[in-house]
């Protein structure tokens, strides 16, 4: 279901082109560059910022968000934290120069958050909370008090579920609070209807795997880093592993008294 960013965007009072090129008052009409300037700044330019490393799950989510708002209707274009704040000021002030209001998308409050925060009071900010954010740097006092400076900035703050938000608000606790809090879910969309006929129908997961006909398939959807805790699946899978053998045991003792 397409999420339409409602509420991040609230255009501050403008002032008028006269005041600022001396060009008279703005028309109705579709002529001057005024009137350009004008419509640009109606709809903003959306910088998406944060750690570009190939294959990665940041990267693959900053180029959906990118190709989401173009889907939108808006300009935007992807920012690497490797280029510093320096670069993210660069590609700031080039959108600002043409007239375009800006907002930033900040993946990560820590890691891209802190490199937003020297921009222009008129550039707008939304962070967007990650896990990593609040299982690993809110444990850190330096690194709390930053994203705290961050999330104070922004316009709008976005978390990827509902204990991320808690989390965040309990870090936060009566210091300063962003104007909007959203909560996105990462997801992905399933079709619930049968392809046609004549398209080829996909495999099976388990006839894809070569594994037995109704094997139970775990699918861990993260990097196999110590921070994601891969970990955490081998305890469901050793008890499922120690019910299934349960079971097999008790039924073959059943079968074995009874044939007795």
């Amino acid at each position: 279901e397409e999420v339409q960013p409602v509420g991040l965007w609230r255009p501050r009072a403008r002032i008028g082109c006269s005041g600022l090129c001396g060009a008279g008052p703005r028309t109705t009409g579709g002529g001057n560059g005024c009137d350009r300037m004008e419509r640009a700044r109606s709809r903003p330019h959306v910088v998406v910022l944060g750690s570009m490393t190939a294959f990665t799950g940041n990267a693959v989510t900053a180029e959906r968000y990118r190709d989401h708002f173009c889907g939108l209707g808006y300009t935007s274009e992807l920012a690497s934290i490797d280029d510093g704040a320096v670069g993210l000021r660069l590609r700031v002030g080039r959108a600002l120069s043409a007239g375009s209001a800006v907002v930033v998308v900040a993946i990560h409050a820590f890691r891209a958050g802190q490199l937003a925060l020297g921009l222009p009071d008129e550039v707008r900010i939304v962070t967007v909370l990650s896990g990593t954010d609040m299982n690993k740097y809110a444990l850190d006092g330096e690194r709390a008090a930053l994203m705290r400076s961050v999330i104070a900035r922004s316009s709008a703050v976005v978390a990827l579920s509902e204990p991320l938000m808690t989390a965040c608000r309990a870090m936060i606790g009566s210091g300063p609070q962003p104007p909007a809090w959203r909560v996105i879910p990462q997801a992905v969309s399933l079709e619930s209807s049968a392809p046609p006929e004549a398209a080829p129908r996909p495999a099976g997961m388990c006839e894809a795997l070569a594994l037995p006909a109704g094997s139970r398939v775990a699918l861990l959807a993260c990097g196999l880093r110590p921070v994601k805790r891969p970990s955490a699946l081998i305890r469901p899978l050793r008890d499922a592993v120690e019910a299934s053998i349960a079971a097999a045991a008790a039924a073959a003792s059943g079968a074995g008294t009874a044939s007795s």
